[in-house]
């Protein structure tokens, strides 16, 4: 997609067709470090763009979900931002300071004070808050971890999160395929610990993992609408479920998440793409 958008761009500068006005990118945060990079740049600069790059993640506006990814916010007039050469190698961390109050996520204090790296204090939200009002017995069918993975020697080390807990690590596409921390947090249904990271980190109230299958019925993913949500799809927004082949346009389960664990932070994006297009018309 990245070379066809170069291949886009050199066409329409060759030809003096217009360029589109704006161009926005979101990648892999290895992308800031990439040869890409530096072709896009180069690229965007022979056609007269100015932009600006950042690297962010929700966890920083209080959304309880690590997904650090490369943003680069372009529009074709050397005057808007102040990179336009190739060579700058400045990328932004922290979110615009409009971004306190936007789309209902406000700032700790009052005074919109920041913290040490210049990013406003945001109001940590908790798990519980983006999941469903009760799991079900369907819910476990579909989601549960069952015994057979919880009593293998690495069910030790699976990514347990608690409904209280301020923060999961990063969806991806694998995540209904492998159970791991590098493909998305698990959740842990426990009336007596609503927090994993508090159970781990209290010297009276440790999570036991030395026999895993305990908590058989009480581990399951997080369900597609769950992630949705963490993710800032509107609530009117949905994948239909299904484990049947034949159900016309129903979508299987992991397809689901892969679909999700592919796409994007909608909150980061909208708040990054309000800059990039209503600011530049204000």
């Amino acid at each position: 997609a990245i070379l066809n958008l170069l291949r886009q761009l050199c066409e329409s500068n060759a030809s003096n067709e217009r360029a589109p006005t704006f161009v926005f990118l979101e990648n892999v945060q290895g992308f800031a470090t990439s040869e890409a990079r530096q072709l896009l740049l180069q690229t965007l600069q022979n056609c007269g763009f100015s932009w600006k790059e950042y690297v962010l993640s929700p966890i920083q506006l209080g959304i309880p979900n690590h997904r650090k990814r490369y943003y680069i916010l372009c529009e074709r007039n050397k005057e808007r931002f102040s990179s336009c050469d190739e060579n700058d190698t400045t990328i932004y961390t922290n979110f615009p300071a409009f971004s306190v109050g936007a789309a209902g996520f406000l700032a700790t204090n009052q005074d919109d004070s920041a913290n040490s790296n210049g990013q406003p204090e945001f109001e940590k939200k908790p798990i519980s808050q983006y999941l469903n009002r009760e799991t079900t017995e369907s819910d476990w069918v579909m989601y549960g971890v069952d015994r057979e993975a919880l009593s293998q020697p690495w069910a030790s080390d699976l990514p347990l999160v608690g409904p209280a807990d301020v923060h999961s690590h990063c969806f991806t596409a694998f995540y209904s395929r492998q159970l791991h921390k590098s493909t998305g947090s698990l959740l842990l249904l426990h009336e007596q610990i609503p927090s994993v990271a508090a159970a781990l980190a209290s010297n009276d109230t440790t999570l036991d993992r030395s026999d895993m299958t305990q908590y058989v019925g009480m581990i399951r993913r997080f369900a597609p609408e769950e992630l949705l949500r963490l993710f800032g799809f509107p609530i009117n927004f949905s994948l239909s479920s299904t484990e049947s082949e034949d159900a016309g346009d129903a979508l299987r389960l992991q397809t689901q998440y892969k679909l999700i664990g592919n796409s994007i932070n909608v909150t980061v994006v909208s708040i990054l793409f309000f800059e990039l297009v209503v600011l530049s018309q204000s």
